[in-house]
């Protein structure tokens, strides 16, 4: 099945879903409308190129969002892979316009530096977090988890 049509599909088959089991919005990651009664939905697809990865390697994520309703400057960020300096060797971010029940595609991508002591940067395994927030309120949230060797 065609992507572009799988995914508001999806959207839709959840919207329904929530309808039944709809949470409280009292919950920190929904985030209700300006007349406060309808909570915002947004939802979020993550995916990486791969889950292992070596020193000097390009991580690349592909992020598909889709929105209840059509909502200006929001806000994704992508951050993670963190040394044991706790600097993050991912950290990227960029605001985007969602239109009702469309796809919104986006890329994020960051060379991994050298996998040594010097860098704090040790192999192992190692996560992103992916957020979307309007209004400094998170809409939604996804962690990708990545392996890094030398």
């Amino acid at each position: 099945m065609n992507k572009k049509l799988l995914l508001p599909l999806l959207f839709i088959s959840l919207l329904f879903l929530g309808a039944c089991t709809r949470q409280k919005t009292d919950q920190p990651n929904i985030n209700l409308a300006e007349n406060n009664s309808t909570p915002i939905i947004v939802k979020m697809f993550v995916q990486s190129d791969k889950t292992a990865y070596r020193s000097y390697e390009k991580v690349n994520l592909s992020i598909d969002l889709i929105s209840d309703r059509d909502l200006e400057n929001v806000l994704i960020e992508a951050k993670g892979i963190n040394n044991d300096f706790n600097r993050s060797y991912f950290n990227q971010n960029k605001t985007v316009n969602l239109k009702k029940q469309s796809t919104y595609s986006l890329n994020f991508s960051q060379t991994l530096p050298a996998c040594n002591s010097c860098f704090g940067l040790t192999p192992g395994n190692y996560n992103i977090k992916i957020s979307a927030s309007h209004q400094g309120k998170v809409l939604e949230t996804e962690t990708i988890n990545l392996s890094i060797s030398q």
